[in-house]
């Protein structure tokens, strides 16, 4: 994962629609935050990385950016983490 104060980067294995809209949970020490975000691109990864089968990698753009993202950063930025938890939304 790759993350920003605009937007994340995420490899994972199931596609997402381009304009696509999901919500996603991002947490550390026991502090989550909750995002809104746009698809803005999927494309197919090269595999590796102990993952069996295709794997994507997704390009997202917050829509909403909550304080509490900026304590996170940081944090989310140093170590490898678990993919976020992605539920897509009504448009």
């Amino acid at each position: 994962m790759d993350i920003s104060a605009i937007g994340l980067l995420i490899e994972h294995g199931t596609p997402f629609k381009p304009g696509s809209v999901c919500e996603a949970e991002l947490g550390r020490s026991g502090q989550t935050v909750r995002l809104r975000r746009e698809v803005v691109r999927t494309y197919v990864a090269n595999g590796g990385g102990g993952h069996p089968g295709i794997r994507y990698r997704t390009a997202v753009q917050f829509l909403e950016t909550p304080p509490g993202i900026f304590d996170l950063l940081p944090e989310l930025s140093e170590e490898p983490s678990e993919t976020p938890t992605s539920t897509p939304t009504p448009d």
